[in-house]
């Protein structure tokens, strides 16, 4: 008797690169094993562990994508496999509507998600580099792309997939929250204006599976594996940018 393989999704214990992916299979009820590599003595575990290419993929990076022999690395890749195959179960999207989905997910993913994470590690990567430096820069760029991503929210569907979310929605749902974990309510008047994206957020978060994952503590609450982040969100907050920018 032949039996499908376990769908594995392996990523650190926080949200990065990897949680637009989870939330898209929780939301879609697709049992998969979610693996979470704690990063609690950084850096010498994953620097082993990342030797083993049957753990760490093609590329010695996380995330990656597995189910039997079967194996992707690579965000965007994985992205597009699960819009591909999964995505295209219940709704056929043809391909130029999958190229748009691409272009949403790449952009929230490479100039919001990886933007942010960027800013949190900043300090720790480069100790001279000031956070209020980095962010005066990275910021106006993030919101501009945000005001984007805004405009390009359906009217006359829910979600940008249809009437089904698409692995890009939650893309978009990740982006969006990024920033919002990131500047804090003191902030809330740079992306109060972001309605659209507000609204798809809470349309999001009203489906059972979706918000199930919250509830029960599926949700990793760190955003990056940085040791430092609480320290540098509250920094962060701190900084009254609406009177920067």
């Amino acid at each position: 008797m032949n039996t499908t393989p376990p769908i594995i999704l392996r990523y650190f214990a926080c949200r990065g690169r990897a949680q637009p992916l989870r939330d898209f299979l929780y939301d879609a009820d697709i049992k998969f094993q979610d693996e979470q590599f704690e990063f609690e003595t950084f850096p010498h575990p994953w620097l082993e562990a990342r030797s083993n290419r049957d753990f760490s993929g093609p590329f010695a990076s996380l995330p990656v994508f597995q189910q039997g022999d079967f194996q992707i690395s690579e965000t965007l890749a994985i992205a597009s496999y699960l819009e591909h195959t999964i995505g295209q179960k219940n709704i056929h999207r043809d391909e130029c509507k999958l190229a748009t989905l691409n272009m949403i997910s790449s952009a929230c993913y490479l100039e919001i998600i990886v933007s942010i994470g960027e800013l949190i590690w900043s300090e720790g990567l480069s100790p001279q580099l000031r956070l209020e430096d980095a962010i005066s820069e990275k910021l106006p760029k993030i919101l501009d792309k945000l005001r984007s991503v805004d405009r390009l929210v359906p009217n006359d569907d829910k979600y940008f997939g249809g009437n089904i979310p698409s692995v890009a929605d939650f893309f978009v749902f990740e982006a969006f929250d990024a920033i919002r974990y990131f500047l804090g309510p003191n902030n809330a008047p740079l992306t109060q204006r972001l309605r659209e994206l507000d609204g798809l957020s809470r349309r999001l978060l009203s489906r059972p599976r979706f918000a199930a994952m919250f509830t029960a503590g599926f949700r990793p609450a760190s955003m990056t594996s940085y040791p430092e982040e609480n320290a540098v969100i509250e920094k962060a907050r701190a900084i009254e940018w609406t009177t920067v920018l």
